[in-house]
C-alpha cells in the first residue's frame, strides 16, 4: 500500500468511526439502547481498520509529506471531529 493509500484509509477509517459514533450517541440520548447492538460489530470493524491505518502512520510519519498544506489541514480537522466525537461518546 502506497503512501496516499495509507492516508485515504486513514481518513475513511475516522470518518466510518465517527458517523457510527454519531449514531450511537443519538441512540443513546434518545434512550433506544436496543437499537445499539446492531452497531457494535461495525463498530468493531471500524476501530480495527482505524487502529491499523494509525499504527501504520506513526511506525512512518514520513507518510504525510505526501499532503499538500491544505491536505494536512483537512486531515487534522478531521482528527479533531473525529476526536470531539469520540470523547462525546465516552462520556
Amino acid at each position: 500500500m502506497d503512501a496516499r493509500q495509507i492516508v485515504l484509509c486513514f481518513a475513511e477509517s475516522m470518518n466510518g468511526l465517527m458517523q457510527l459514533l454519531l449514531q450511537e450517541n443519538a441512540i443513546i440520548k434518545s434512550r433506544q439502547y436496543k437499537e445499539l447492538a446492531p452497531l457494535q460489530s461495525k463498530k468493531t470493524q471500524f476501530s480495527k481498520g482505524y487502529a491499523g491505518a494509525q499504527q501504520l502512520v506513526e511506525n512512518d510519519p514520513s507518510i504525510l509529506d505526501i499532503l499538500t498544506p491544505e491536505e494536512r489541514t483537512d486531515l487534522r480537522n478531521l482528527y479533531k471531529s473525529f476526536r470531539d466525537v469520540l470523547a462525546e461518546n465516552m462520556l
